[in-house]
């Protein structure tokens, strides 16, 4: 996503460049990047915050017609039900 920010940042013109709205995209960007980086690291601990979080994040995710949307749908069908926290390989038990 970032790769895509940088992509995109390039090929505009650097008049439209001073368009306030064009750093308010790139941070709503970046945040969504960062939420999202973050809530994984917890998915993969199962933690029951990182649940809502992906949960909140595929909500945003949605409006991206069409690749968002999907990506969105996936991640809601994985989040919807409770995690298994007996079934977490992260966790060595003695």
């Amino acid at each position: 996503m970032c790769i895509a920010l940088i992509v995109f940042l390039a090929a505009t013109e650097p008049a439209s460049l001073k368009d306030p709205s064009m750093y308010g995209a790139a941070l709503f960007v970046v945040v969504l990047f960062l939420a999202h980086h973050l809530t994984a690291k917890g998915a993969r601990d199962k933690k029951p915050w990182a649940r809502v979080s992906s949960i909140a994040i595929s909500i945003f995710m949605l409006i991206g017609f069409p690749v968002g949307t999907l990506i969105g749908i996936y991640l809601l069908s994985n989040t919807w039900n409770e995690w298994d926290q007996d079934a977490n390989p992260g966790v060595v038990r003695a």
